[in-house]
């Protein structure tokens, strides 16, 4: 077990759509963008999210809350109950915003105690832990003994108070093993309730990036009006998506030209034709009932004689607001699994435009004209 596999035990995976996977900050597993366990959906328990941007870091923060279902002092035993999340779930040809059950009724989990070892200790605080004086507490979840998530507190005659997490975790060959980053979180352990606190700072500039003519959005533009019959959608997220290295290849794939720069507009040549690119509108807000992230981007491109305006919205995980048929055409689809086995598929992202608009247009003002034989 890990902080991944605790996280998603005691309250749902951290709906923290594009910012962050679980993983990173624990002890060392990795979970994709948007996997099951909340990715896209929002969970039935209490969840309490905030969002605060300081300078070039972006801090966000969670707070989960489960039942305490009963506890045993004596055998060393706590059964918890398990999330329900929800999700924009498919069904047909058709969406409907629904609770799942991806997981038992209740987790059962059991603790140990343990003194922080040297070798421990040397990890921690080169970490910034301040492990003086502390004890560890171990969490196991019923099945995947052996292997359990460590925190780290005061007071070792009693489960029950605040711990704070680690990037520690044993395994099941009886040592440990850790992350090499602090993780600040914490889980409070009452015998009613249990709640589970964290936070992430992460980097402004990887998700809400703010030189449009370094975005991977750019690179894309450069080879669609390289022509032929190649199009890539374009998506408002990818306008705060730095790719630098993937402009340069355009540049250099697509003969690009740049003939004049501001901070919103760009001229350039492609063959015989000099294109104008004007970015009218460029946002990224947060959503805080998703953990996600919602873009908004109007950008138009002109060869002088026509001019094609592309208006787009990206948004990286769906609530119930755009659970909606009229957004059929736009949705991402990912697919998880019930508690009983049964797989669903839901909407995990949506890109809302008109993409074959866009395309249409696009590929009249390109440097080439389409094939027509579709070669």
């Amino acid at each position: 077990m890990n902080m991944r596999r605790l996280s998603l035990s005691l309250a749902g995976a951290l709906a923290l759509g594009a910012l962050v996977s679980c993983g990173d900050s624990g002890s060392g597993s990795s979970s994709g963008e948007g996997g099951s366990g909340g990715g896209s959906g929002a969970s039935s328990g209490d969840v309490k999210r905030s969002v605060e941007i300081k300078g070039d870091t972006i801090r966000y923060a969670e707070e989960r809350g489960a039942k305490v279902f009963a506890h045993d002092e004596s055998a060393r035993v706590l059964s918890v109950a398990s999330p329900v999340d929800e999700y924009c779930v498919l069904e047909g040809a058709s969406v409907s915003w629904k609770a799942v059950r991806e997981y038992p009724d209740t987790t059962t989990f059991s603790w140990s105690f343990g003194a922080v070892t040297t070798e421990m200790a040397g990890i921690l605080k080169g970490l910034g832990y301040d492990v003086d004086g502390k004890v560890l507490l171990v969490l196991e979840e019923a099945g995947f003994e052996g292997q359990g998530d460590i925190l780290l507190g005061r007071d070792s005659s009693s489960v029950f108070g605040e711990w704070a997490y680690t990037p520690c975790y044993t395994d099941a060959s009886g040592g440990f093993r850790c992350s090499n980053r602090h993780v600040e979180g914490s889980l409070k352990i009452g015998k009613s309730s249990m709640t589970r606190k964290e936070s992430y700072d992460v980097a402004k500039g990887d998700y809400l990036y703010d030189d449009p003519f370094g975005s991977r959005f750019m690179s894309l533009l450069y080879d669609n009006l390289a022509g032929g019959n190649y199009f890539a959608e374009l998506e408002a997220g990818d306008l705060f998506l730095e790719d630098t290295g993937a402009v340069a290849r355009s540049v250099a794939n697509d003969g690009v030209e740049i003939t004049a720069r501001a901070e919103k507009s760009q001229t350039f040549k492609i063959g015989l034709k000099t294109y104008t690119v004007e970015v009218l509108k460029s946002s990224g807000e947060f959503r805080k009932a998703t953990g996600g992230l919602d873009y908004s981007a109007v950008v138009e491109v002109s060869d002088g004689s026509e001019t094609c305006r592309i208006d787009i919205r990206s948004v990286t995980a769906v609530g119930e607001d755009l659970c909606a048929g009229k957004n059929m055409d736009g949705f991402k689809w990912s697919r998880g699994e019930d508690v009983d086995g049964n797989e669903f598929e839901y909407a995990d992202g949506i890109v809302l435009g008109d993409a074959a608009a866009h395309e249409a247009c696009m590929k009249r003002i390109a440097a080439i004209g389409p094939d027509p034989a579709g070669r």
